[in-house]
């Protein structure tokens, strides 16, 4: 898949970027640089431009942080957007979520509790903490923007007058933590990577407010820098977070905790390492993304051939999003697939290898479009009635025109036999492609269920086929006219199964069967889906072609009547034992 997407970069708001506008922007612009120099295309944004609903890239990179943006961004995730870092985890970091987070989830971090001042501070114990030594009070409601919201506390007693500050300027909730004593570790982090950053601020540089100075110098208290990673990237993935930094307390016994999470921060002394690092996360969350978003686009693993795997299926999801982007429908590809198909077929009737040549790009190109339209059906959820048919019908009109064409070309030589020869050929193909179609759609629906299969009934088909008029709907009921024969016929060759399925839903009053049973049905039917496969597409499609290629086309006709024959009944048998050995098991 092509290392190449739209992306959208989000700056932060000034507000939220109090004494450090400049560094914020700073390893914002790294990411943007490190994103385009692998080829990336970025569009930038303001915060605001998320609240005009302007924002369509699939793929975001933010540093947002007011309550409405976060929101949008919230919207945008449940709709499908990749986001670094998550609207959710920036709200986790707000200090009271974190606070309640950390506790639950046991991070380390200093005795805290969370403050409701209500409209008036009096009444509100000063004695909170377990312990009058000094404290600090943060803002619970959001992320600091002036030196006030974060107050240091030298004691207890003293919090009467604090709380009075906070409610004067209508901040109801704070957390009251207890000032820890020890070494302050400074530390920026991208999870998923192995980047980590950490030093000591006080001989650095002093932080937004200089704050960290109450600690006075460091002392060097040894500490294991792993064991702090370790604490950080675990609290990263509790507030999910991608991108972040904070501050720790190394207590003179080495004991390590949290007492500041932040959600991208500015990564001021390692702007550049921590840029390429945090473009590498988005580069795998997208990528992450289009693995899921590609697996959803299949029906399942157990039943995908090999050769579609790793080249029909990977093609076809990628031409399955441009088509969604563009409001193409499913069944505007599939009739695509059928012109390109029919014009395949045309082309084999010339014996030239250049020509015949051309025929194969159409008919891959045909099948390419064939795995689109059931990808991008599953991705939009636009499956229908009609498109059941079209993609029904578009195979065999395929290999209709591919069998005519080849009929014509050897007609001089070989007469009526030919013709003859096709239709034995035909006619095989269509018992051995249906009951491959039908063991893969048994096969998914003892994996997945009903929803995930289109196994059907015979007897149900023919009633939906008598309530159909041919006023209301011509072409669907002609189609169900021919798949109520079509599912009767898969029936009538599997016997065994039939009365496996009939008791097996007799037992469980048409409830789900057990997992035990549909697992161990599920284990003993998977060794039969190669078989299932090499009597569909793929396999014919080479024979095809080296037929062609020798310039012997009445040899695939062969192959067909013989070697695939000779395969579809062996798997009837298999599937027919393995079917009476169930049916003995329940």
């Amino acid at each position: 898949m092509k290392d190449f997407y739209r992306i959208a970069g989000i700056s932060r708001a000034p507000i939220y970027s109090p004494n450090s506008i400049d560094k914020d922007g700073a390893i914002f612009l790294a990411v943007l640089q490190h994103l385009e120099a692998k080829g990336h295309q970025v569009k930038v944004y303001q915060e605001d431009d998320l609240l005009h609903d302007i924002i369509k890239e699939k793929y975001i990179f933010n540093m947002v942080r007011s309550y409405e943006a976060v929101s949008k961004l919230q919207e945008l995730e449940k709709q499908g957007v990749v986001e670094v870092n998550s609207g959710f985890g920036i709200e986790n970091c707000r200090r009271e979520q974190m606070t309640r987070l950390f506790h639950q989830y046991h991070i380390p971090q200093p005795e805290s509790v969370v403050c409701n001042l209500e409209y008036k501070s009096t009444g509100v114990k000063p004695n909170i903490l377990s312990s009058e030594t000094s404290c600090w009070v943060k803002r619970a409601d959001g992320h600091t923007t002036q030196v006030n919201d974060v107050v240091f506390v030298s004691e207890t007693s003293k919090l009467g007058d604090v709380f009075e500050d906070f409610v004067e300027r209508s901040i109801n909730r704070v957390v009251v933590s207890e000032h820890l004593q020890g070494d302050i570790i400074k530390f920026y982090g991208v999870a998923g990577t192995p980047f980590f950053y950490w030093f000591y601020p006080s001989m650095t540089h002093h932080s937004k407010f200089g704050l960290e100075e109450i600690n006075g110098k460091p002392k060097g208290i040894t500490f294991s820098v792993d064991q702090l990673q370790a604490i950080c990237n675990k609290a990263a993935e509790v507030l999910v977070v991608d991108v972040y930094g904070g501050d720790a307390i190394v207590a003179p016994d080495g004991t390590i905790r949290i007492i500041d999470f932040n959600d991208w921060p500015s990564f001021a002394p390692c702007c550049q390492d921590g840029g390429k690092a945090i473009a590498q996360a988005i580069r795998r969350n997208m990528t992450e993304e289009d693995k899921k978003q590609f697996e959803l686009s299949l029906k399942s693993k157990d039943t995908e051939e090999w050769i579609d795997l790793i080249f029909y299926r990977p093609i076809g999801f990628r031409c399955a999003l441009f088509f969604k982007k563009l409001g193409v429908t499913p069944n505007a590809v599939t009739i695509m697939s059928i012109f390109l198909g029919v014009a395949a077929g045309v082309l084999f009737y010339f014996p030239s290898l250049l020509i015949n040549f051309v025929g194969m790009v159409l008919l891959v190109w045909a099948n390419t479009y064939d795995s689109t339209d059931g990808q991008l059906a599953r991705l939009t959820g636009q499956k229908s009635e009609i498109g059941r048919i079209l993609d029904g019908l578009s195979g065999d009109i395929w290999f209709f025109s591919i069998y005519l064409a080849i009929c014509l070309r050897l007609y001089p030589e070989w007469g009526l036999w030919i013709f003859i020869l096709a239709v034995l050929a035909g006619y095989c193909h269509s018992k051995q492609a249906a009951m491959a179609d039908y063991y893969r759609n048994i096969h998914l629906f003892f994996l997945l269920g009903k929803q995930g299969s289109e196994l059907d009934n015979a007897r149900q088909q023919a009633e939906k086929y008598k309530k159909m008029s041919w006023n209301d709907g011509f072409l669907q009921k002609l189609f169900q006219f021919f798949y109520k024969d079509y599912t009767a016929n898969q029936e009538k060759l599997t016997p065994h199964f039939q009365q496996f399925f009939h008791t097996l839903q007799e037992k469980y009053a048409g409830e789900v069967a057990p997992s035990e049973i549909r697992m161990q049905f599920r284990e003993k039917s998977l060794p039969l889906m190669p078989y299932t496969n090499i009597l569909s597409f793929n396999t014919r499609v080479i024979a095809l072609f080296i037929s062609l290629l020798i310039n012997m086309p009445w040899l695939y006709f062969v192959f067909e009547l013989t070697l695939l024959n000779a395969l579809f009944i062996y798997m009837v048998w298999k599937h027919e034992q393995l079917s009476k050995e169930m049916e003995e098991m329940i």
